[in-house]
């Protein structure tokens, strides 16, 4: 009797949930996923509209923001396909069975991805070295042209004229010695040359490690967002099954 007693205090201001709550309880985490499915439609769309097919950038960087969302639309399947014993609905057992075909869908596209995101790879790798080359070309050839000017400049007016038209607010230059002055700026100007072989250089061990870190990162995202997918097709058969 005092056991009984004790056990009635502590359950004195609890609250009883019965089986209605339960209910309810599942048809919200089933709202939810329903909920996340439709936001995760409204950023796909988001992200290939406009498509960009030919352009290696828009293809990476689509699969990437791709991967980086796959989690919302895989945690909505998981609610929507939370289910306990009992029956379900004629119009959502049709619903469940067309999500289930498109969770390999989808998961099909996240695997078809990853030689996509290869071969951009080495694109986009490709092109950013051609870039910074010919960017350290045109600054090495504009650098080699100041050279000839210099190595052609011969009186102290010309060397004048040639700083004048170079640094503007250098007119007022007074040059004491012709040969040392012209020494100074060509060992200045080859600095400049070795200046910009070294940024160019660093400039491209930069892009490359951003590269590949978002490369490793979005193609092993995909591959295991491909896989979770069609793990969730396999694992919701019981959707398909006609009766």
């Amino acid at each position: 009797m005092p056991e009984h007693t004790n056990q009635e205090k502590g359950l004195k201001g609890s609250l009883h949930l019965s089986q209605a709550v339960q209910n309810r309880t599942y048809l919200l985490v089933h709202w939810l996923g329903y909920g996340l499915l439709g936001l995760a439609l409204l950023d796909y769309l988001h992200i290939v509209i406009p498509p960009r097919l030919t352009d290696p950038v828009w293809e990476f960087q689509t699969m990437g923001a791709l991967v980086e969302h796959s989690a919302v639309p895989l945690l909505g399947l998981i609610f929507v396909f939370y289910r306990y014993q009992g029956y379900v609905g004629k119009r959502e057992k049709h619903l469940l069975r067309f999500l289930s075909w498109v969770s390999l869908a989808v998961g099909l596209v996240y695997l078809l991805m990853l030689p996509l995101g290869a071969a951009d790879t080495w694109r986009i790798h490709q092109a950013n070295n051609n870039q910074i080359v010919t960017q350290t070309a045109q600054q090495t050839q504009q650098l080699q042209q100041i050279k000839n000017q210099l190595n052609q400049a011969t009186t102290d007016e010309q060397l004048k004229q040639l700083v004048a038209s170079l640094a503007p607010q250098s007119r007022s230059l007074e040059i004491r010695n012709t040969q040392a002055f012209k020494d100074q700026l060509l060992a200045q100007v080859s600095q400049a040359e070795q200046n910009i072989q070294t940024q160019a250089k660093t400039l491209q061990n930069n892009q490359k490690l951003a590269l590949v870190k978002s490369s490793v990162k979005w193609n092993l995202g995909a591959l295991i967002s491909g896989i979770l997918f069609v793990v969730t097709w396999h694992l919701t058969s019981w959707a398909r099954k006609s009766k």
